[in-house]
């Protein structure tokens, strides 16, 4: 008799645990608020962060394999947060990161060009070196590697400013003669009615190409393996390219808008456009 109710035991409790489902992982991602389309981005319709990387997460959330929570930051404390173990990772590329060795990365997810933006067309023999004493639109806390030396040769005058947004408006109302920005986020920000009255001439090569990639704080090297499965899945399954296109503009450059009727909120059509 004891026998029988210590083998219903066993089974009770073998049929317990098996009922039981793996405990789902949670990532924390900082986000250099309020991002920037295709990658990731805050979407005020929604009320919640959109674009490539939530689409690429989306799966892996379906299959009940790990939640997504994005929380807002900037360049300047994103890194350190995630060293210190406040957030797990974020989409970067190593080149712009201050202590790259003490992260783990993924692999490349996607490719990262950012180019000079101007209000007049460039020169044939367009170089770097032909511009001089010029004022360039950055990014603050942003790192340029295919502009630093320019920079601090003083060979070009870097205009530091808050977002890409902000950027657009000054190389606008002529307070900086370039403009930098990836060429997705500018196609975007320049789409937007604010400029159908200006053409934007994009330089004729970038001044940076970088790969896109997860860095992730040392503690979490399991999940590493798990998200390149992703990025290959993801890449290979054309889905990553359908969601690039998802989340871009079709705006071409020399860009040519066509002005619509008078009374437009600039700011509310700019609300979707980002910072990174």
């Amino acid at each position: 008799m004891k026998i029988k109710i210590f083998l219903l035991l066993a089974l009770f409790c073998i049929s317990a645990l098996s009922s039981q489902k793996a405990e789902i992982v949670t990532l924390t991602i900082v986000v250099n608020a309020p991002g920037s389309p295709p990658y990731l981005y805050y979407d005020l319709d929604s009320q919640s962060y959109q674009g490539v990387v939530v689409d690429f997460f989306s799966q892996l959330e379906k299959n009940e394999v790990l939640i997504a929570k994005f929380v807002d930051s900037n360049r300047g404390r994103s890194e350190k947060f995630i060293i210190d173990g406040k957030a797990d990772m974020m989409l970067t590329s190593w080149s712009w990161l201050d202590t790259p060795e003490q992260l783990i990365f993924s692999e490349k997810i996607s490719t990262h060009r950012s180019y000079l933006y101007s209000l007049s067309p460039y020169e044939p023999n367009f170089t770097f070196q032909t511009i001089k004493k010029m004022r360039v639109c950055a990014r603050e806390g942003f790192i340029y590697p295919g502009l630093h030396s320019y920079f601090e040769n003083n060979q070009l005058v870097r205009i530091d400013s808050s977002s890409q947004i902000t950027m657009a408006r000054m190389l606008q109302k002529g307070r900086c003669d370039y403009a930098i920005m990836n060429d997705q986020n500018a196609a975007a920000i320049f789409a937007d009615q604010a400029y159908c009255q200006n053409t934007i001439y994009q330089s004729p090569v970038p001044n940076d190409t970088v790969d896109m990639l997860f860095a992730m704080r040392m503690g979490i090297r399991p999940i590493k393996t798990l998200i390149n499965q992703q990025i290959k899945v993801f890449s290979e399954s054309g889905e990553l390219n359908a969601s690039v296109r998802k989340h871009s503009s079709n705006l071409t450059f020399p860009s040519s808008l066509t002005c619509n009727q008078p009374n437009i909120d600039t700011e509310s059509q700019s609300h979707n456009l980002g910072n990174n």
